[in-house]
């Protein structure tokens, strides 16, 4: 028992004389990068624009892992936030179709019907 005391106390002492370490919390690069990420996208979709179409959500990721998806479509609710971009989706779990904006087109003056 006496034993056993004395290695509670030392493994005591020992944690009380630890220094806590500061912890540093990185930003992802995503985050860090976003308008550059914005403005990759953007200009991705004006080049895939340019040829007539409009571009298939499901098509834009296909391929791309779950984080990497979930990225793209928060930069397409960005894009579409700022009016440089529309977004048609038909009903709910549909596909979403993505429309830029023609030069000097702001889609945020777009109403929609109720």
């Amino acid at each position: 028992e006496e034993v056993l005391m004395r290695e509670m106390s030392l493994k005591l002492r020992d944690t009380l004389s630890l220094k806590p370490t500061p912890v540093v919390e990185a930003l992802d690069e995503f985050i860090t990068n976003i308008q550059e990420h914005l403005e990759d996208l953007y200009h991705r979709l004006l080049r895939d624009f340019r040829r007539g179409e409009a571009i298939s959500f499901r098509r834009l990721t296909s391929g791309m892992s779950v984080r990497e998806v979930v990225r793209t479509f928060l930069l397409v609710l960005f894009l579409a936030s700022r009016g440089r971009i529309r977004l048609v989706q038909e009903y709910d779990c549909s596909d979403i179709v993505i429309r830029v904006a023609e030069s000097g087109e702001d889609f945020r003056a777009t109403v929609y019907p109720a």
